[in-house]
């Protein structure tokens, strides 16, 4: 098992069960990029780390993925971006819970993300957090 999908499915039905992010983003939760022309604010799910924990015989107990997840958000205003990554911080930090294959055990935010870039004439705020989450299969 690749615990790194698990967690990224987990934060992902974390995300999109929740009424209040659903109703700032809609069903724009992705994994690594949005698709061409998506509507903004969208979140992106990154993994940027899963390294094991393993026994001395070998046997891996856990793995632990630390994720990006950040709002992105077209325009100068930090409002949109804002709200989105307060809602995700707020529905992340020191959850737990499970998929089908896998037990995420604690999920705590190591650094915020935060910085604007520009792509054709279009400036674009990413605000968010990088979460270390604890994952074991079941």
């Amino acid at each position: 098992m690749i615990e790194s999908v698990q967690a990224v499915e987990w934060i992902r039905a974390t995300l999109k069960a929740d009424g209040v992010l659903l109703g700032l983003v809609g069903d724009r939760v992705y994994s690594d990029l949005a698709p061409e022309g998506a509507a903004s604010p969208w979140i992106i799910i990154s993994v940027m780390a899963a390294p094991d924990l393993n026994t001395l015989c070998g046997h891996r107990v856990l793995a632990t993925v630390i994720c990006q997840v950040k709002a992105i958000a077209a325009g100068r205003g930090m409002a949109g971006p804002q709200a989105v990554a307060d809602r995700m911080d707020h529905l992340l930090t020191r959850a737990n819970g499970a998929t089908a294959e896998a037990a995420v055990l604690s999920c705590i935010r190591e650094q915020a993300i935060h910085y604007s870039e520009s792509d054709g004439g279009t400036l674009y705020r990413h605000l968010g957090g990088q979460y270390r989450l604890l994952v074991q299969e079941t």
